[in-house]
């Protein structure tokens, strides 16, 4: 019998997975550089935030988690979807 252990996903956790996985998908970016972006992007809880993310929306959900009460911004910069 496997036993499964579910967690909760943090940034964290999503960025460790994709460092294991295939790192190209989040522009090679580790926890400790993710951090410092939210860091000296002054990011808090109850503040403004316009994020433009490359990373497939790993940059955008860990400002996200870390400004809950806030006010986030996403901005896209490419082609849209067309079926």
């Amino acid at each position: 019998m496997r036993w499964v252990r579910i967690r909760r996903c943090s940034a964290q956790s999503l960025c460790e997975m994709h460092m294991k996985r295939d790192p190209g998908k989040i522009l090679h970016l580790r926890n400790d550089s993710l951090a410092q972006l939210l860091c000296i992007g002054n990011v808090f809880e109850g503040t403004t935030v316009v994020v433009m993310d490359g990373t497939r929306g790993l940059l955008l959900g860990a400002v996200v988690e870390r400004n809950r009460s806030g006010l986030v911004v996403p901005v896209y910069h490419g082609r849209y979807f067309q079926p």
